[in-house]
């Protein structure tokens, strides 16, 4: 079974999810905040492009699996891209 979104159970699915967003009030508490509250769900979009591909929808000519996150704090902006990397190894995910 792979799930098209694991988030948005009444809208259209997602076929390949790539983007989060995470906005915190000018006043709010930081972009460190912002990364630890998206990390599981980043870690779970890149999983299921993982599925995808695995399953028929190669993104290896792509470049892999990819996930944009755009954070913002009043009027700073920060825009990561997040993907897996294997080294020695062993899978870890990166932003």
């Amino acid at each position: 079974f792979i799930q098209t979104t694991p988030y948005n159970r009444l809208g259209d699915p997602l076929l390949f999810p790539f983007l989060i967003a995470e906005a915190k009030p000018e006043n709010g508490p930081g972009f460190t905040r912002c990364g630890i509250q998206t990390s599981l769900p980043i870690w779970s979009l890149l999983r299921n492009q993982e599925e995808l591909s695995e399953r028929g929808a190669p993104l290896s000519e792509l470049g892999g699996p990819l996930v944009w996150y755009i954070a913002y704090q009043g009027d700073g902006w920060r825009i990561s891209g997040c993907y897996p990397l294997v080294e020695r190894g062993k899978k870890k995910y990166v932003r």
